[in-house]
């Protein structure tokens, strides 16, 4: 944060400069070029000669702290002049400086604050950072540029004023970029929000164009997701990656018979407490729910989940017209073979499904050459099985 009292004495400074120029001669219509020339050879010739540091130049602010086309454009000049001085070891390239600014996260806002110079050029690797603001002093345009380095001293100044004719349009005209956000996973459609401008991502995608330099606020919010807000600051057409969270999410399961066991994507969570099972922390997003109970076909349940859930499953008897499968005789209900192929299913698994389910004289048997079921039972068991089967392990 940028400390108050420093704020307050360089607006001083800004005033009282705007001030004594205005009683002074102004330059009229005085060449850009020229009134970057000027402040180049101020710098480095007020640049102590023993000194030949690496530095970075980053937009001038203002007016106010807004960065505008004329910022930009002065700041860009002036890493060009000073680069041919050849009084700095190296001067970062705008570019690279802008992606190191948003990899560190830094916020310039703090320029003239001690312990956020530090930061900075510890950060992106360079000895002192040149900045200033520009100031709107009327009929004229005022430029205080700084080069300060890691201890918070000033290595050299400069400043100048000049007609604003001619540089209106820059002057009002605020530097935007293109923010992409990237958001993971990307099958999810999320309301993505930047500043005022908010858009729906698609593929996991959006695209914010025309975005003002500067810090900026992402809010993405998801469907069964954690609403995610992050600070961003923008010094150029850049991206940023953000996975989402899913929420946790309470799934109560009522089963009817009350032993029935629950299994939640192929992971068996036990046995229902007479009938209930309360599941917890569930991610949300779309599962695949299977109850299953000896003596019962087996029913599978997809289902999506977003917010807290409660749902009923009600298994159907293997032996509807029977109390107890033990009880049914060979003359009721003969004994049969049915070999059955699978598609989409594993044999050997799917066997260790079904064989609770056989009477006591019932076998079955994983062939996995053919990866199929090779089930010997009585013909009305036999007959649920398969298409208990066919329902769930074939397209």
């Amino acid at each position: 944060m940028v400390k108050t009292p420093v704020l307050i004495l360089v607006s001083f400074l800004i005033f009282l400069s705007c001030a004594a120029r205005q009683k002074g001669t102004i330059p009229s219509k005085a060449s850009i070029d020229i009134v970057i020339d000027e402040l180049a050879s101020e710098l480095t010739d007020s640049l102590p000669p023993e000194k030949r540091p690496k530095i970075a130049v980053v937009d001038l602010l203002g007016p106010v702290s807004d960065h505008t086309q004329l910022g930009s454009f002065i700041s860009e000049k002036l890493m060009t002049r000073l680069f041919l001085s050849g009084r700095f070891e190296k001067v970062l390239e705008r570019k690279l400086l802008g992606d190191l600014l948003a990899l560190q996260r830094i916020e310039m806002e703090g320029y003239f604050d001690e312990d956020t110079i530090k930061s900075l050029c510890g950060k992106i690797g360079v000895d002192a950072v040149l900045m200033g603001f520009i100031t709107d002093c009327g009929s004229s345009i005022d430029v205080n540029v700084r080069l300060i380095d890691t201890n918070g001293e000033i290595l050299s100044v400069a400043e100048t004023q000049f007609d604003k004719d001619g540089v209106q349009g820059m002057l009002e005209g605020s530097k935007k970029a293109a923010l992409t956000v990237v958001v993971g996973p990307p099958d999810v459609e999320a309301c993505v929000t930047v500043s005022d401008k908010a858009l729906k991502s698609v593929n996991g995608v959006a695209v914010f164009r025309d975005i003002p330099l500067g810090n900026r606020t992402i809010v993405i919010a998801a469907k069964g997701y954690e609403t995610v807000q992050e600070s961003v600051y923008v010094t150029d057409d850049r991206s940023i990656t953000v996975y989402l969270t899913p929420k946790k999410i309470t799934l109560t399961v009522r089963i009817t018979p009350p032993q029935g066991e629950i299994i939640v994507d192929g992971e068996t969570r036990g046995k229902a407490c007479e009938g209930v099972m309360v599941l917890r922390d569930v991610p949300s997003g779309k599962h695949t729910i299977l109850a299953q109970a000896e003596g019962y076909l087996p029913e599978p349940r997809q289902i999506e989940l977003y917010e807290d859930k409660a749902i009923s499953i009600n298994l159907s008897s293997i032996y509807p017209h029977l109390t107890n499968a033990k009880e049914a005789g060979p003359l009721g209900d003969p004994m049969v073979i049915q070999v059955i192929p699978l598609n989409y299913a594993s044999a050997e698994q799917l066997a260790s499904i079904v064989a609770p389910l056989l009477s006591r004289e019932g076998r079955v048997v994983a062939y996995r050459p053919t990866n199929s079921l090779i089930i010997k039972d009585r013909a009305s068991l036999v007959k649920g099985l398969v298409k208990m089967i066919k329902g769930n392990a074939h397209p």
